[in-house]
């Protein structure tokens, strides 16, 4: 997390949680508790920014990458691609040919 990041806001909380859960990461440290560990074991931090300051950009830093349209590649993150996968993976869990496996933030 950033400096920015205010642990008394209840917004900041839960998109940090968001951010944890989405990524399956069990905590989300500052940058400087990181950056300490990572000298702890013999690593040396080259370099260390903040990747939403960072300017001239046309696409946001957590955006996935846009294609020119729809393709084989991108069709699995697409609108359709992810609710036919969800349906998908339903129909196979009610065959028994995939293990039932539910999380609560799965939505379609």
């Amino acid at each position: 997390m950033t400096e920015k990041y205010d642990m008394e806001n209840p917004t900041h909380r839960r998109l940090k949680e968001d951010i944890a859960q989405g990524g399956g990461l069990l905590v989300i440290d500052d940058a400087e508790s990181i950056i300490g560990a990572l000298n702890s074991v013999g690593f040396e931090a080259m370099e260390n920014r903040d990747l939403s300051m960072q300017t001239g950009l046309s696409i946001p830093w957590h955006q996935p990458p846009v294609g020119s349209g729809l393709s084989l590649a991108s069709f699995r993150s697409s609108g359709v691609g992810r609710w036919l996968t969800h349906h998908t993976l339903i129909g196979l869990e009610a065959l028994r040919a995939a293990a039932r496996e539910r999380w609560p933030y799965q939505t379609c």
